[in-house]
C-alpha cells in the first residue's frame, strides 16, 4: 500500500420500525456516504488540525435525493428535504459509546423518531446541530436507503448509526 489506496470508511445505519405496542414492524439497514466536509473533519480532528465536535444528532430526509460528496449541512433542509414532523423537539442526540473494538455507535441509545404525521422517507443524516431544519454545523454522514419507506403516523422509527474503524491485521 503507497497510502493513497482507498480504504472504505463510513457509518452503517440500521432502522427499527416499531407501532404503538413496541412490535417490529419493519427493520433494515444501509451503508452511508461521509461528505468530503465530513473525511475532513475525520482525518484532522485526531491531529487537531480541526476543532473537535463534541455531539452529533440524527435527522431524516424525505426529498427523494442522492447525497454526494459535496453535500453540506446547508443543503439539508432545500436538497435532501429534513423530514421535521416527528414529536421530538430537536434532532436526536447520536448518543454514542466506544466498545473498544473499533466502533463508535448509539445501539444502547437509539434516536427515536415518533412520527407525527405519514411520510415516506428516503434516508437518514448526521449533523453537529441539533436544531430540526438547521443550515449551520457539519453533515458528517447521510444515507439514502436502498428502499424508500412509507411510515404511518403513530410509528417509531429508531436509528442506530455505528462507525468501525478496523486494521486488516486485527
Amino acid at each position: 500500500m503507497n497510502g493513497r489506496e482507498k480504504i472504505p470508511v463510513g457509518f452503517r445505519y440500521s432502522a427499527e420500525l416499531t407501532d404503538h405496542d413496541g412490535k417490529v414492524v419493519d427493520a433494515w439497514a444501509d451503508d452511508n456516504l461521509i461528505p468530503l466536509l465530513g473525511i475532513h473533519q475525520l482525518i484532522k480532528a485526531p491531529f487537531g488540525d480541526a476543532e473537535p465536535i463534541g455531539a452529533f444528532y440524527l435527522g431524516l430526509f424525505r426529498n427523494n435525493a442522492l447525497p454526494t460528496g459535496a453535500t453540506k449541512a446547508a443543503d439539508i433542509p432545500a436538497v435532501l428535504g429534513e423530514f421535521t414532523q416527528y414529536s421530538e423537539e430537536t434532532r436526536p442526540l447520536w448518543d454514542r459509546a466506544y466498545d473498544n473494538a473499533g466502533t463508535y455507535s448509539n445501539e444502547a441509545a437509539r434516536a427515536e423518531f415518533n412520527f407525527t404525521v405519514d411520510q415516506t422517507i428516503y434516508g437518514a443524516f448526521m449533523a453537529s446541530s441539533a436544531e430540526k431544519g438547521s443550515v449551520t454545523g457539519l453533515l458528517l454522514s447521510a444515507v439514502r436507503f436502498t428502499t424508500p419507506r412509507l411510515i404511518y403516523a403513530g410509528l417509531t422509527l429508531k436509528i442506530t448509526a455505528s462507525i468501525t474503524y478496523v486494521s486488516n491485521d486485527l
